[in-house]
């Protein structure tokens, strides 16, 4: 009885401490794979960038990946874990021969995880979890996004055309799962996920230079005098929950080689007055916005490799991401791949860990003119504007400034320690400094109109390189 309490207590203490450092994140960010973090911030699995869909390293993955992976977790097992991250956005406006740059201010940030599996009866594996599971920000309030590059000289202004864009986006998902193992070679497993998302959209702060705007609509599309003025911010600090699932299965044809297959749903936030607009000089509607927002169904399929050497285990697995009809994203993002490899080498009480991945680019080259069904930011058009280009003009901006996700290739080391009755793990991944960018065709018409011969304006996203450091403890019992 003693030992079962001291068991009780240690397990309470895991949950606890995990429950903490969720609630307490600020904030997070965008990686490789879009705005999901998949398997790659996880203590264990992030050593082997991710590739755990098949082969698990623990019961975070098991529970947040292949849900049928959980019968490879034996026992009663808990981890919590929490990864540092490291980057830095650069945003860089060229036009008329001149540029301008702009840092945004979102840098370095935590991300928590934990999750405990139990073996309740044999074969059958249920388990509890919660994770930072997606997350995007960037906020350029400090160092507003210069529109025209301040070529605003060029059409007689002398205040920049100046726009404090910022985004936050974070999705808390805690899942609850069950693994089964039907045969000695072949496990099936489900999990239920609720999700619970906070964001933020829009401008913080003043805007500068629109009499430059106002001036070139004025001459270009014949607009009243004073229908675009400078305004303040624009978002508002929202949240929701949403719903989904996960389904899976492994098979294992022999002590060799592990196949898995996954399916993840979409899930949704509808998020309520979220951005304000006021296009009433344009005869539109004035008041806050509604704004959806999907996170991509996946499709995963996996193969692990055991023992080919003595203690060696090898994995690959491929991830398809459904951003091309992900509500929000789908307006500037592609559908998109991820190749996953890894390798894990025991020594001992000591476990190595090494792993690559490559992110298929999803920048859309043809953006639309709308995220969702915004109409609006501020008094700026989108969607079916008077000026559709305008409004395409306006989300390709979006997207170099605020959605510029273009890591493409992630390499990452880890190690462990077993203990006996608790483990540590360590890992840290390294994502290589990528650039998206954007040319506003249809604003280097309007001004060419004033002024011709000065281009077109190009907007130029840098992700710096993106580095995790992670560190987590699990234990058994």
């Amino acid at each position: 009885m003693r030992i079962l309490n001291m068991k009780k207590k240690k397990l309470g203490t895991l949950v606890s401490a995990a429950c903490l450092g969720v609630l307490a994140v600020p904030s997070v960010f965008a990686s490789s794979s879009g705005v999901d973090l998949n398997l790659s911030a996880k203590a264990a699995g992030g050593g082997r960038a991710g590739a755990a869909y098949t082969r698990p390293t623990g019961p975070s993955e098991a529970l947040f990946g292949n849900p049928a992976t959980l019968t490879q977790i034996k026992g009663t097992q808990a981890s919590i874990s929490a990864t540092f991250i490291f980057y830095e956005i650069e945003h860089e406006v060229s036009y008329a021969g001149l540029s301008t740059i702009s840092d945004s201010g979102h840098k370095d940030l935590v991300v928590p995880d934990m999750a405990i599996t139990s073996e309740v009866m044999p074969g059958l594996v249920l388990g509890f979890g919660v994770e930072t599971d997606a997350g995007l920000a960037a906020d350029y309030r400090t160092a507003p996004i210069n529109i025209l590059a301040n070529a605003e000289a060029a059409l007689g202004f002398t205040e920049p055309f100046n726009v404090p864009l910022m985004v936050e986006l974070i999705s808390f998902n805690a899942n609850i799962g069950a693994g089964y193992q039907i045969t000695d070679t072949l496990s099936i497993g489900a999990a239920v996920t609720i999700g619970f998302g906070l964001a933020q959209l829009g401008t913080v702060g003043d805007t500068e230079g629109h009499v430059a705007l106002d001036t070139v609509a004025g001459i270009v599309l014949g607009t009243p005098a004073a229908t675009f003025q400078d305004f303040g911010g624009t978002s508002s600090s929202v949240h929701n929950f949403g719903f989904g699932a996960s389904l899976g299965l492994t098979w294992q044809p022999n002590d060799m080689i592990t196949v898995g297959a996954a399916y993840k749903s979409s899930l949704a936030y509808d998020f309520e007055d979220i951005l304000y607009r006021d296009l009433s000089r344009l005869g539109g509607e004035t008041g806050l916005q509604d704004l959806k927002v999907e996170l991509p169904y996946e499709v995963i399929v996996g193969v692990a490799f055991q023992d080919l050497l003595p203690n060696l285990l090898l994995e690959a697995d491929l991830v398809y991401k459904g951003w091309g009809s992900a509500e929000s994203f789908q307006d500037v993002w592609d559908d998109q791949y991820l190749l996953l490899l890894g390798a894990e080498y025991e020594m001992g009480n000591w476990t190595l860990r090494a792993g690559y991945s490559y992110s298929e680019n999803m920048m859309k080259s043809k953006v639309n003119n709308t995220l969702s069904d915004l109409d609006g930011l501020g008094d700026l058009p989108l969607g079916d504007s008077p000026v559709p280009g305008f409004s395409t003009d306006l989300v390709g901006i979006v997207q170099s400034t605020l959605l510029p996700v273009v890591w493409e290739h992630n390499v990452s080391v880890g190690v462990g320690y077993d203990f006996g009755s608790f483990q540590t793990n360590m890992f840290v991944s390294y994502a290589f400094e990528e650039e998206t960018s954007y040319t506003a065709n249809t604003i280097g018409a309007m001004v060419g109109e004033v002024v011709p011969g000065l281009g077109n304006p190009t907007y130029t996203g840098t992700v710096e390189a993106q580095i995790f450091v992670g560190i987590g403890v699990s234990a058994k019992f």
